[in-house]
């Protein structure tokens, strides 16, 4: 009885998993197309403004480092 009881937690279980994967893989498939969609634009402006995109991608990781480093000092 109990060994049955087992089977069908381990059965229940691998549906959860199973279930879960397959909203993953689904997600995952969705985002793949948004960035195949995206990624063709952001690539030909930043061909175009080499010295633009280089300065905007400079300031965000400056940006980002000082909302990182404030965070951390304030620990």
């Amino acid at each position: 009885m109990e060994e049955q009881n087992q089977n069908q937690v381990n059965s229940n279980t691998r549906e959860a998993v199973d279930e879960s994967l397959r909203k993953i893989e689904e997600y995952a498939a969705n985002f793949r197309r948004e960035l195949e969609n995206v990624v063709p634009p952001v690539k030909e402006f930043i061909v175009k403004h080499p010295l633009g995109s280089l300065s905007t991608i400079l300031g965000v990781g400056v940006v980002v480092g000082y909302l990182i480093g404030s965070s951390r000092r304030n620990d």
